[in-house]
């Protein structure tokens, strides 16, 4: 029989740490922004951000609230039951989507503009 512990997944603090620093540059923070907001030192953020040390729970809500998203988004990799939820690259994809086409929209939008406004005599 297994005991307990070896049947729960460990957190994952690389995972986490990634999700972290992905999360801060979504919002275009630094480190030191980042920090300030959360209440941490700079240095202690950017272990987290590599996994190399642990955040309390404490500091993992508050996190999760400054960046706008659950710590089940922050944790999604160690809960072994958790709402999936759409990850940061995916996010980072369909930003990137809607602005290629936000910006193809926008030149035809002026090259529409331009021929309406072209003399009588060049259509000729």
């Amino acid at each position: 029989m297994l005991s307990i512990r070896t049947e729960v997944k460990r957190v994952n603090y690389e995972g986490l740490g990634l999700r972290v620093k992905q999360h801060r540059k979504d919002k275009g923070w630094t480190q030191q922004e980042a920090a300030k907001i959360i209440g941490i030192s700079p240095a202690f953020l950017g272990h987290i951000e590599r996994g190399t040390r642990r955040a309390s729970i404490d500091t993992l809500v508050v996190i999760a609230n400054a960046f706008g998203c659950s710590t089940d988004e922050l944790l999604r990799d160690s809960l072994k039951y958790s709402r999936p939820k759409a990850i940061s690259a995916d996010k980072t994809l369909i930003r990137d989507a809607a602005r290629a086409i936000y910006n193809y929209l926008e030149e035809e939008l002026l090259q529409e503009e331009e021929n309406k406004t072209e003399p009588e005599e060049n259509k000729q």
